[in-house]
């Protein structure tokens, strides 16, 4: 965990997440094992964030999401629909690029 990163009460943290600066992980969200989050990426609550997803550098994860494992979300992405595992997803608001 980086300095300036906010946790919300409930959070869960698995092993092995990576939170950069400035990064918000929202009120009953998880982060399952080798999670990435980028600076400045904010994550709503009541969030499931998969095993090895990246979350990109300005990123926006609305509430009750959930992102599926090893996908990929771009920097700036606004995700307001849950996103299938080995997904690639950018845009405001984030869309479908190609499945991995």
């Amino acid at each position: 965990m980086s300095p300036l990163t906010q946790l919300s009460p409930d959070t869960t943290i698995e092993d092995n997440c990576i939170l950069l600066p400035n990064s918000f992980i929202g009120h009953n969200s998880t982060l399952r094992k080798f999670a990435h989050v980028a600076s400045n990426a904010v994550i709503g609550g009541n969030v499931d964030v998969g095993r090895a997803v990246h979350i990109g550098t300005n990123a926006t994860i609305r509430e009750k999401i959930k992102i599926g494992d090893f996908s990929l979300i771009g920097s700036g992405s606004v995700v307001l629909n849950e996103v299938e595992p080995n997904s690639i997803v950018v845009g405001n608001p984030a869309k479908l690029l190609r499945k991995k």
